[in-house]
């Protein structure tokens, strides 16, 4: 038998395939870390909506202010004129490929806006949820 110095052409291949494999592994868990990450900036975004319409409620008795920027079912609540409580309210926006949408149009006593997460956060499960006065569901 001959003295063989380096590698197989098996155990090339093999170590070829477990770097892929690791590669593959290590992509999928941080595309599932940024998913996490986006659904906590949502809920944090929501969380915003929340209080300002509180404040407003508080101050006013009323949501109904807050629809002069979104007076339709699927406006973005960004347009919702809640300047005065949350200033930044035009800059708030999905951070992936959904979007921050009225689905009951802000009234005296209630207003609703719908939001997705991809992962579920918090106890939230993945899915279409709805911001109203009653909190999340």
């Amino acid at each position: 038998m001959k003295n063989q110095k380096g590698l197989s052409l098996i155990e090339l291949l093999l170590f070829a395939a477990l770097i892929a494999l690791l590669l593959v592994l290590g992509v999928l868990l941080v595309n599932n870390e940024r998913a996490k990450t986006r659904d906590a900036v949502r809920l944090a975004d929501i969380t915003q909506f929340r209080y300002a319409f509180e404040v407003m409620f508080f101050e006013k008795n009323s949501y109904q202010e807050a629809s002069t920027g979104c007076s339709k079912i699927n406006d973005l609540a960004s347009q919702c004129s809640l300047t005065k409580y949350l200033p930044e309210v035009a800059k708030i926006a999905d951070p992936g490929k959904f979007s921050y949408k009225i689905s009951q149009i802000p009234s005296d006593q209630n207003f609703e806006i719908t939001f997705y997460l991809e992962k579920g956060y918090n106890g939230l499960k993945a899915g279409k949820h709805t911001l109203s006065k009653d909190g999340i569901k």
